[in-house]
């Protein structure tokens, strides 16, 4: 609403099909044994599995969410599939993302970029794409006031 009241244009960098499609482009071993490992967990698992990577974000605790978004527990055998999906999940997004605000900071707008934790944190990460670029980004700790 703010944005909206401000006349400040909102751009997508990315639609939801777009995220869609990334999963769907997976191979069906892998698309298979994902559907399985979340089915198969308890949904307190889950429950608490996100809770601990809200938590972590919010902390900014960079260890545990390195840690959360490493692969594990990939059978050998869908290595190759998993690491061609992070590469299209993560490293081609985050490049593009980058690429975007590297345009804007060109041109001389000034933006707001707001993207999940995964984008600052799946290796190589944002910030990486835009210190390669030159540019001196940094993680700006939020301190959570509540």
């Amino acid at each position: 609403a703010y944005a909206k009241q401000k006349n400040i244009a909102i751009i997508e960098l990315e639609t939801a099909a777009e995220q869609y499609q990334i999963n769907a482009n997976q191979s069906p071993a892998l698309q298979i044994y994902s559907l399985k490992s979340s089915v198969n967990l308890p949904y307190e698992t889950l429950k608490s599995q996100n809770t601990a990577l809200y938590t972590a974000w919010s902390e900014n605790n960079t260890l545990a969410l390195e840690i959360m978004l490493s692969p594990s527990g990939i059978p050998e055998e869908l290595s190759e599939d998993f690491a061609s999906f992070c590469s299209e999940m993560y490293e081609k997004r985050q490049k593009k993302m980058a690429d975007f605000v590297i345009k804007s900071l060109q041109n001389g707008e000034k933006i707001f970029l707001m993207v999940g934790a995964a984008h600052f944190y799946a290796k190589p990460d944002i910030l990486d794409f835009l210190g390669e670029a030159g540019y001196s980004p940094e993680n700006v700790e939020f301190k959570n006031a509540a």
